[in-house]
C-alpha cells in the first residue's frame, strides 16, 4: 500500500481535476458510445445472418467501451497530466506483469475448482470448433476494453484520487472498498442473473457482485496497484464467456460448456466465488507480508 501511495503522490493532481476527468469521460462517453454502438449494429454485413447475436453484441460493446476508455485517456492526459500506464501500474513493469500472471493463473485454478465442486448439471454445448474460435477472438478483443474501463471507474478512481490523511489508512481503504463494491453491485443489478430471480435469491445474486467488487479492491490494496483486480476481472469474464457460461446470463455466448444447475442458486455462486478467490488471496497476502518485511528491513538500516 505504501508503494502505491508513492505512485499517487508522484502523479498527484487536484481532486477537482480528477472529478472533471471522471464526469466528462462518463457523460460524453456514454452518449457517444451509445451512438457508435447503434451505428455498429446497423452495419450491412451484420444484417446478413452470418453473425451470431453474441458477436454483434460484442462488436457493439467494443464500440461503446472503447469510446469511454479513449475519452478517459484523453482527459487524464490533458487535465491530470497523467498517463494510463501510471494510472494502472507502478514503476516496475516486470514485477507488475509477473504479479498479473500469477494472480490470473491462481484465480483461474480457483474458479475451475469452484465450478467443479459446485456444479451439478454442466454439459458440453457441442458448438462447432470454428464458432468457438471466433467467439474466443471476439471475447479477447472485447474483454480487455470492458474490464479496463470498468476497473477505471469502479476501483481505479477510489485508489488513485489523492486522499487527505484525516483518517487511518485501513479505515480509508475499507470505506473506499465498500463504496466501490456497492457501485459495482448496483451497475450489475439489471443483469438477468438478478432480474430473473425472486425473493432471497435476488439478494444472494446481488451479493455475489458486491463480493466480487470487494475482493478485487482488497486484492489491489494488498499488492499496492491495480494489476490484481484487472487480471481477476478479465479472467473471470473470459472464463464465463468462453469456457463455462451460466444458462441465464447477460450475454449468451457460444461457450464450450453451459451450467444448468438449478439448486442452491445464489448460495452456490457465493461458495464458488469464495473458492475462486482463495488461491490468489493467499498468494497476495504472502506477497504483501514479504513486501512489508523487506520495507521494514530497509527502514531499519
Amino acid at each position: 500500500m505504501e508503494e502505491m501511495k508513492k505512485t499517487w503522490e508522484e502523479n498527484e493532481a487536484p481532486v477537482i481535476r480528477w472529478i472533471f476527468t471522471i464526469v466528462l469521460s462518463l457523460a460524453i462517453g456514454v452518449v457517444l458510445g451509445a451512438v457508435f454502438s447503434f451505428a455498429v449494429n446497423r452495419l450491412p454485413f451484420l444484417q446478413d445472418g452470418q453473425f451470431l447475436a453474441p458477436e454483434r453484441a460484442l462488436l457493439s460493446g467494443i464500440a461503446s467501451f472503447a469510446t469511454v476508455y479513449l475519452l478517459f485517456w484523453f482527459f487524464l492526459k490533458v487535465l491530470c497530466k497523467t498517463s494510463m500506464r501510471a494510472f494502472f501500474f507502478g514503476r516496475d513493469r516486470k514485477a507488475d506483469l509477473r504479479s498479473m500472471f500469477w494472480t490470473g493463473v491462481l484465480y483461474l485454478i480457483g474458479l475451475t475448482l469452484g465450478q467443479l465442486l459446485s456444479s451439478e448439471n454442466t454439459f458440453y454445448d457441442n458448438q462447432p470448433v470454428s464458432i468457438m474460435i471466433i467467439n474466443t477472438i471476439f471475447c479477447l478483443c472485447f474483454l480487455w476494453l470492458q474490464t479496463s474501463t470498468e476497473e477505471i471507474f469502479f476501483r481505479g478512481i477510489f485508489l488513485r484520487i489523492p486522499f487527505k490523511d484525516k483518517v487511518p489508512s485501513v479505515l480509508k481503504g475499507l470505506i473506499a472498498a465498500v463504496i466501490s463494491s456497492l457501485l459495482f453491485m448496483g451497475a450489475h443489478l439489471a443483469n438477468p442473473e438478478v432480474t430473473t430471480r425472486s425473493g432471497l435469491t435476488v439478494v444472494l445474486m446481488a451479493s455475489t457482485y458486491f463480493l466480487t467488487g470487494f475482493m478485487m479492491f482488497l486484492s489491489n490494496l494488498l499488492l499496492g496497484g491495480m494489476e490484481p483486480g484487472l487480471i481477476i476481472h478479465f479472467c473471470n469474464n473470459f472464463f464465463c464467456f468462453v469456457f463455462v457460461r451460466a444458462e441465464v446470463t447477460a450475454l449468451l455466448t457460444p461457450a464450450m460448456f453451459v451450467d444448468r444447475t438449478k439448486s442452491g442458486v445464489g448460495v452456490r455462486e457465493l461458495i464458488m466465488l469464495l473458492i475462486a478467490y482463495t488461491p490468489p488471496t493467499i498468494w497476495l497476502v504472502i506477497r504483501y507480508r514479504k513486501q512489508r518485511a523487506e520495507s521494514n528491513r530497509g527502514s531499519n538500516r
